[in-house]
């Protein structure tokens, strides 16, 4: 029975020794797992940094805006910024990145960059993260913290004064425009009355014309009859009686020629006050439109200021 108790013992002792080495595993497995985010490190070590973009502030949303949508929308904004062109020229000027090897190994450093950044999108949670695919740890950790300030510090700052400028470039378009719009509204307030229609009311510009028409074809009819009358008196002898009747008749005509072409003189200018008047107006409305377009752009900007747009945060920086 003693062998048998010893034996007992020494298998229990055995798995209590390979019991506390696979929890020794466990704990080293799970440190490493937690290692890439409080670290800096991302998959394969490469060197990793994250930020974070606020959610968008009620002051920024606007009616009938959706908050998740304005949301994943400026993340979208954001890294494409990052990844265009104009960014990655600032950060391929950055001190730090100036003095990194591959930069004098590169023909061209831009496109280095563009081939070794990687960005992921968390649209749950609106973090970006970002890594450096080729370089060696030392420089792609560099690479990556520097494309981080740039995202946190100078990003913000550039839309801050591109923001004011564009603010008061706005601001010098809404004085134009004012300015624009009440010379128009003088011009209009110093038109002469239209003819008036009972009531009170202006005579519609295309009643001015149906008039004019009517007043043109009487007065072609008067003129017609008046070179008819002509006609006959030249015929007729001096002592025909009838000969005092035309004349009478003549000049019946020739007083209607000339009030038919008053009135035709009155409706011209009349329709040419009303044809101003209309286009002056139309002006005036164009005017008013492209005002209070740039009226909301100004406040829309406005509202950015106030809330100082998205600023994204640090989560962690990359670690060579």
């Amino acid at each position: 029975m003693r062998p048998n108790a010893q034996l007992s013992k020494f298998l229990v002792s055995r798995a209590s020794i390979i019991s506390l080495m696979l929890a020794a595993v466990m704990v080293l497995n799970l440190g490493a797992a937690f290692a890439a985010p409080n670290g800096g490190s991302g998959q394969d070590d490469r060197p990793t940094a994250a930020i974070q973009m606020p959610k968008p502030g009620p002051i920024v949303i606007r009616d009938g805006e959706d908050r998740k949508a304005t949301a994943q929308l400026e993340l979208t904004n954001l890294v494409a910024r990052l990844q265009g062109r104009v960014a990655l020229l600032e950060i391929a000027k950055d001190p730090e990145v100036t003095m990194l090897p591959f930069v004098e190994e590169s023909e061209d450093v831009v496109s280095t960059l563009a081939e070794d950044l990687n960005f992921q999108i968390d649209r749950d949670a609106s973090i970006i993260t970002i890594s450096s695919r080729g370089l060696p740890p030392s420089q792609g950790a560099i690479v990556v913290n520097t494309v981080v300030r740039y995202a946190c510090q100078t990003l913000p700052e550039q839309q801050r004064k591109e923001r004011e400028k564009r603010l008061q470039s706005l601001q010098r378009i809404l004085a134009e425009y004012n300015t624009r719009f009440d010379r128009k509204n003088q011009s209009i307030a110093q038109l002469p009355r239209l003819v008036l229609a009972p009531g009170g009311h202006e005579v519609d510009r295309l009643v001015l014309e149906a008039e004019l028409l009517d007043c043109l074809r009487r007065l072609r009819q008067v003129r017609l009859d008046r070179i008819a009358i002509e006609t006959r008196l030249e015929d007729a002898e001096q002592s025909d009686p009838a000969r005092s009747s035309l004349e009478t008749e003549a000049k019946l005509h020739d007083r209607q020629e000339a009030m038919l072409a008053l009135e035709r003189d009155h409706l011209v200018d009349q329709l040419t006050k009303s044809k101003t008047a209309e286009a002056l107006e139309g002006e005036r409305q164009k005017i008013m439109e492209a005002r209070d377009k740039v009226g909301t752009e100004i406040e829309s900007l406005r509202i950015e200021q106030s809330a100082r747009g998205p600023v994204p945060t640090v989560i962690y920086t990359a670690q060579p």
